[in-house]
């Protein structure tokens, strides 16, 4: 079924789902990261090797197949690198936990960048980045957050244990 992929910026704690987007040409390799990541499925990459690999799809796949998805997730994608590109990227996969997953030290710094392969809808059903409510639902209390979590999210269990990272993420960035 192949590897799902994230393009992540560790500065800024942001990532985009790349879906099944094929990224060797993309990927810098051996591992050239800092040593916190080394743990996690994942690989370095920068701006160029990014516009290499739209480059690719663009002269491959979208010329045999226009409607491909991948063509919906290339402005994304390029939206992301404008953001970006000069920072540090890592493209993660799935093959072992991200550092987003809720049980990772630190998993409330990062926050998803809503694109065409984003899982959500337009409710944000099962979003638990504590960023992610705060930036794009406007959440903002503890409360308000509560009961998104019970409601919506229901594969984060005894959601009232997020309430002190949620709050600590309030305190340093609203």
């Amino acid at each position: 079924m192949g590897l799902e992929h994230r393009l992540a910026c560790i500065e800024c704690a942001e990532f985009i789902e790349l879906h099944k987007w094929s990224t060797d040409c993309m990927q810098d390799f051996p591992f050239l990261g800092r040593d916190e990541y080394k743990k996690y499925s994942v690989c370095h990459t920068d701006r160029k090797l990014i516009l290499q690999g739209i480059s690719e799809a663009e002269n491959g796949i979208l010329k045999q197949t226009p409607e491909h998805w991948v063509g919906k997730l290339i402005p994304d994608v390029r939206g992301f690198l404008e953001l970006h590109g000069d920072h540090t990227l890592y493209i993660f996969d799935d093959r072992g936990d991200m550092p987003w997953y809720s049980d990772e030290p630190e998993w409330h710094r990062w926050k998803e960048i809503r694109g065409y392969m984003t899982t959500w809808n337009d409710q944000f059903e099962d979003v638990e980045l504590p960023r992610n409510l705060i930036d794009d639902m406007n959440i903002i209390s503890w409360n308000e957050a509560l009961v998104h979590y019970k409601n919506n999210c229901p594969f984060t269990d005894n959601p009232e244990k997020l309430e002190s990272v949620f709050r600590l993420y309030i305190k340093q960035n609203v």
